[in-house]
Formats: C-alpha cells, sequence, structure tokens
C-alpha cells in the first residue's frame, strides 16, 4: 500500500514489484518515472487521489502479461468510483514497439491495455515487422498475424468491448 503523503521519484532508484495488488490511497505523490511490475492477474487499486509534480510524471506499468483488455488499475468503488481525472497519471510500454496503452473503461472505473493488431505477409515482411504467422503470431508488431481473418477470430474468441485498430504491412491475403 502507497499511502498519504509518499512521495516517489525517478525510476532509475524507484522499482515497485509486487505479487500482490498494490493499493494507493490518501495523497500519493507521483514524480518523474517511477516502475511498477505487476504479477498476473493483479493491479493497482486506487482509494485516494494521485498528484503529479508535473505534467510529465507516470507511474510506468509493466504487467508481467501483455494481452489486451487486461484491467491494470481500478478505482475501489468506496472512495473513489471514477479514476478519468487520474487516466495521465499512468503510462504502459512493452519496449518493443507494440503501441501498448492505457485506455479508460467506458464507466471510467478502469484502466485496462490495449495495442493495434499487427498483420504482415509471411515472409518479405516490411522493416520493424516480424513475418507474419497465424499459427505463432500474436498480433504485435514483433509477431504480427499473416491475416485479417486470424485478427477478426482473436476479437471475437476474447470477446472483450474494445475498439481495435488492425495495422497492416506490406501486401495480404485473407
Amino acid at each position: 500500500t502507497l499511502s498519504d503523503g509518499v512521495w516517489i521519484s525517478d525510476c532509475d532508484s524507484n522499482t515497485i514489484s509486487s505479487s500482490g495488488n498494490i493499493t494507493i490511497s490518501g495523497s500519493f505523490y507521483c514524480s518523474g518515472s517511477t516502475v511498477i511490475w505487476l504479477s498476473d492477474g493483479k493491479k493497482i487499486k486506487l482509494s485516494g487521489p494521485l498528484t503529479k509534480h508535473s505534467s510529465t510524471d507516470k507511474l510506468k506499468v509493466i504487467p508481467n502479461t501483455y494481452q489486451r483488455g487486461n484491467v491494470i488499475v481500478e478505482a475501489d468503488g468506496t472512495n473513489i468510483t471514477d479514476i478519468s481525472a487520474f487516466k495521465d497519471c499512468f503510462d504502459i510500454d512493452d519496449g518493443n514497439d507494440n503501441e501498448w496503452a492505457c485506455y479508460l473503461s467506458a464507466d471510467n472505473s478502469k484502466l485496462f491495455v490495449n495495442a493495434p493488431y499487427f498483420v504482415a505477409p509471411a515472409s518479405s515482411t516490411p522493416s520493424g515487422y516480424g513475418n507474419g504467422s497465424d499459427s505463432t503470431g500474436d498480433g504485435t508488431r514483433e509477431y504480427p498475424y499473416e491475416s485479417i481473418y486470424r485478427v477478426t477470430n482473436d476479437i471475437h474468441y476474447n470477446n472483450i468491448a474494445l475498439d481495435y485498430t488492425i495495422k497492416v504491412a506490406g501486401t495480404i491475403t485473407g
């Protein structure tokens, strides 16, 4: 639990790692780019406001597994029910240029991760993309799918009500 009056700054010396949920309560001050590592299925619960030292300060959230639709921050539902004012306090980046980002839920109570789906041909892949494969790809820039059909199956299977972007590199079929 990070609580009232706690000031965390400079990600080089402040990395928070937890195998459980992290609760932020009271007036937590964010300065610099503090890194928070989350285990699978765990999240940050807000039960108090966040105060940024400057407009560029962020809590950089690094989940153990990057999966579209995973909730990484949520309101506690009692002290805070709407986290829209704190959305810009969080950032997510897997370091592989897959364009992961934090998105606010429709009811403003959660932040979840999402990223575009990447599709590329199996060979002659444009620079910056891996070779497309519907069997071994995961829809990231590193491991794109080979067909839009595979993306639509993924979206249907996950059954998560999100807006999706599909980025296509080169010429594909299917």
